[in-house]
Protein backbone atom coordinates (compact mmCIF):
# COMPACT_ATOMS: atom_id res chain seq x y z
CA UNK A 1 0.00 0.00 0.00
CA UNK A 2 2.33 2.87 -1.25
CA UNK A 3 -0.56 5.24 -1.72
CA UNK A 4 -0.09 8.21 -0.33
CA UNK A 5 3.33 8.00 2.21
CA UNK A 6 4.53 10.70 4.16
CA UNK A 7 8.23 9.38 4.44
CA UNK A 8 8.26 5.34 4.10
CA UNK A 9 6.02 3.30 1.45
CA UNK A 10 5.63 -0.46 1.85
CA UNK A 11 4.71 -2.44 -1.24
CA UNK A 12 3.24 -5.34 -1.10
CA UNK A 13 4.97 -7.80 -3.49
CA UNK A 14 3.23 -11.37 -4.15
CA UNK A 15 5.52 -14.22 -5.66
CA UNK A 16 4.89 -17.94 -6.81
CA UNK A 17 8.71 -19.10 -5.76
CA UNK A 18 11.11 -17.59 -4.48
CA UNK A 19 12.90 -15.32 -6.92
CA UNK A 20 14.75 -12.07 -7.37
CA UNK A 21 13.44 -9.12 -8.54
CA UNK A 22 14.94 -5.11 -9.46
CA UNK A 23 12.44 -2.73 -7.96
CA UNK A 24 13.21 0.76 -9.32
CA UNK A 25 11.11 4.06 -8.52
CA UNK A 26 10.59 6.68 -11.31
CA UNK A 27 9.14 10.06 -11.19
CA UNK A 28 7.11 11.23 -13.97
CA UNK A 29 9.62 12.38 -16.75
CA UNK A 30 10.84 8.01 -15.96
CA UNK A 31 13.97 9.38 -14.60
CA UNK A 32 15.53 6.50 -12.16
CA UNK A 33 15.86 7.96 -8.39
CA UNK A 34 16.20 4.61 -6.63
CA UNK A 35 16.53 0.82 -7.56
CA UNK A 36 16.91 -2.11 -5.17
CA UNK A 37 17.84 -5.89 -5.82
CA UNK A 38 15.24 -7.82 -3.73
CA UNK A 39 14.64 -11.68 -3.12
CA UNK A 40 11.38 -12.50 -2.76
CA UNK A 41 9.77 -15.78 -0.86
CA UNK A 42 7.26 -17.71 -1.85
CA UNK A 43 4.06 -15.94 -0.91
CA UNK A 44 3.67 -11.91 0.11
CA UNK A 45 6.33 -9.67 0.74
CA UNK A 46 6.48 -6.45 2.16
CA UNK A 47 9.17 -4.38 0.93
CA UNK A 48 10.27 -0.96 2.20
CA UNK A 49 10.69 2.13 0.35
CA UNK A 50 12.20 4.78 1.83
CA UNK A 51 10.68 8.37 0.32
CA UNK A 52 11.74 10.89 2.74
CA UNK A 53 14.16 12.67 0.44
CA UNK A 54 11.40 12.98 -2.20
CA UNK A 55 9.50 16.05 -3.28
CA UNK A 56 5.51 15.93 -3.22
CA UNK A 57 4.08 14.11 -6.36
CA UNK A 58 3.72 11.01 -8.17
CA UNK A 59 6.09 8.44 -8.84
CA UNK A 60 6.27 4.62 -10.71
CA UNK A 61 7.25 1.62 -8.89
CA UNK A 62 8.36 -0.97 -11.53
CA UNK A 63 9.07 -4.80 -10.46
CA UNK A 64 10.52 -6.63 -12.54
CA UNK A 65 11.23 -10.14 -12.14
CA UNK A 66 11.78 -13.26 -15.00
CA UNK A 67 9.84 -12.44 -17.63
CA UNK A 68 7.49 -10.41 -15.27
CA UNK A 69 7.41 -7.21 -14.86
CA UNK A 70 4.66 -4.65 -12.96
CA UNK A 71 4.32 -1.26 -12.33
CA UNK A 72 2.38 0.53 -9.56
CA UNK A 73 1.92 4.13 -8.52
CA UNK A 74 2.87 5.92 -5.79
CA UNK A 75 2.40 9.10 -4.12
CA UNK A 76 4.59 11.37 -2.16
CA UNK A 77 2.51 13.58 0.09
CA UNK A 78 4.53 15.35 3.17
Amino acid sequence: NPNPNNGLATLEVSASTTSDVIITVLDVTGRELMMMNKELANGVNQVAIHTADFANGLYYVNVKGGNENKVVRMVVNK
